[in-house]
């Protein structure tokens, strides 16, 4: 075991560390072979922010929904619940909504 420097931090780390303990700087990254065949192009897929805004604001519906069906089912407030189920709905409808749009735009 031998000690090398840390590229970022300038600390001494053992070579056998996969990240450097004081910054965590990757230090003996694995290395990663993707195989392909030399004929046919690879194709990378972006999704536009659009998309992702609109996951993002749908998960974040899920999640105000399930916060208003927590509250509201052990009071017994049925407003609190139907705004819940309403949100939780209209959030599973935005992501499924997303995750097509995002698929269709990477066509």
């Amino acid at each position: 075991m031998s000690l090398t420097k840390c590229s970022e931090c300038q600390k001494e780390v053992s070579d056998k560390a996969a990240t450097c303990p004081n910054c965590g700087n990757p230090i003996n990254a694995p290395v990663i072979q993707v195989v392909t065949n030399p004929n046919t192009p690879v194709q990378l897929e972006f999704t536009s922010k659009k998309w992702k805004l609109v996951i993002l604001l749908s998960w974040g519906a899920i999640v105000a929904g399930l916060i208003l069906l927590s509250i509201g089912v052990p009071n017994q407030d049925e407003n609190l619940k139907a705004l819940g189920l309403f949100a939780g709905f209209l959030g599973l409808v935005g992501l499924l909504v997303g995750k097509i749009g995002a698929w269709w735009s990477n066509r």
